[in-house]
């Protein structure tokens, strides 16, 4: 009888262990993919910031720092996209 019962217990544990881990996945996954819908936000913002600039004064230093900011806007929304994909991978 107390076989049973311990085994019964171990495998419950197990399985609340693996539940655990899981969830822990999903709530990393989820917490990266909020940081970075907030990052791309930022990023969108400072974009069209460059681009107003770039718009009113055309100059070397401005057309580089609308470029700077459109690739950091495309790898931060590249990234996001990914931890998506992940948190629902992970979700699944």
């Amino acid at each position: 009888m107390r076989t049973a019962i311990l085994a019964y217990l171990v495998t419950e544990s197990k399985k609340h262990q693996s539940e655990l881990e899981s969830n822990l996945k999903l709530y990393q996954a989820t917490g990266v993919a909020s940081y970075l819908l907030d990052a791309f936000r930022d990023s969108v913002k400072f974009e069209t910031i460059a681009e107003i600039r770039l718009e009113q004064e055309d100059t070397p230093e401005n057309r580089r720092i609308m470029q700077d900011r459109t690739s950091i806007r495309l790898q931060i929304e590249t990234m996001a996209r990914e931890a998506c994909r992940t948190t629902t991978s992970l979700a699944a």
